[in-house]
C-alpha cells in the first residue's frame, strides 16, 4: 500500500487544501468487515483458545 505525506503550510490556499482532501477521500480503503469470521475453526473455540494461551503466560 502506498503511503503519502501531505505538508500543509500556513500559506497554502483553500483551493490547494480542497484538492488534497479530495485526493484522500477518493483513495480505496481496506474493508476489514470483508474478512470477519474467515478464520473460524483455525484455532477451534475462541474462548478455549484464549484460556489456553493465558494459562501458558501464568
Amino acid at each position: 500500500m502506498e503511503k503519502s505525506v501531505i505538508i500543509v503550510k500556513s500559506s497554502s490556499s483553500k483551493k490547494k487544501l480542497k484538492r488534497f482532501l479530495d485526493n484522500i477521500k477518493n483513495k480505496k480503503r481496506f474493508d476489514a468487515k470483508k474478512y470477519t469470521g474467515s478464520l473460524k475453526g483455525v484455532f477451534g473455540d475462541a474462548l478455549e483458545y484464549q484460556k489456553k494461551v493465558r494459562d501458558e503466560w501464568a
